[in-house]
């Protein structure tokens, strides 16, 4: 009787392990990016950074959309850390007609890539970048507010 006892106190231990389960300790959310960045300006569309892993580029998700937006234009501009010339691209979408590039948080964003560098068939030559810095603007369709500005700067260590 008594070993019957022990073989079904065992069995009820193991049925609450594995009803309760072992728990691990839950860890914070990683932040949706680690690049940093100073922001001046205020209103249009929500700009989020980030430096591409090797230093040659950095994506920018745009996001916060409404439909009073009639378009957004960028521009990066930057100087070369080798020779101090200057280097930039820039760009605009309209995203009433932007394909979405993904969602985060519930919220849909446009993701693009800003090289640092020139490229032309598939072939690009990189630049070592420093004292880099992004101009968003968004335009409003009724034309009552012509646009907002923003322009973000970044510290010299994330290039």
């Amino acid at each position: 009787m008594k070993k019957q006892y022990s073989i079904f106190a065992f069995l009820f231990l193991m049925l609450g392990l594995a009803v309760v389960g072992v728990r691990t300790p839950v860890q914070a959310a990683s932040p949706r990016t680690t690049t940093t960045w100073a922001a001046t300006g205020e209103g249009g569309v929500d700009v989020v950074p980030y430096v591409r892993v090797d230093k040659k580029a950095l994506f920018v998700d745009f996001e916060n959309f409404n439909n009073t937006i009639d378009h957004v234009y960028y521009n990066l501009n930057y100087n070369r850390r080798d020779n101090g010339i200057k280097g930039g691209v820039e760009g605009s979408f309209f995203p009433s007609v932007a394909a979405y590039s993904g969602s985060y948080n519930g919220k849909n964003y446009i993701r693009r890539e800003l090289i640092f560098g020139t490229c032309s068939q598939g072939v690009c030559v990189y630049h070592p970048a420093k004292d880099v810095v992004l101009t968003v603007k968004t335009y409003i369709k009724d034309g009552k507010v012509a646009q907002y500005t923003k322009v973000l700067s970044f510290p010299q260590d994330q290039f």
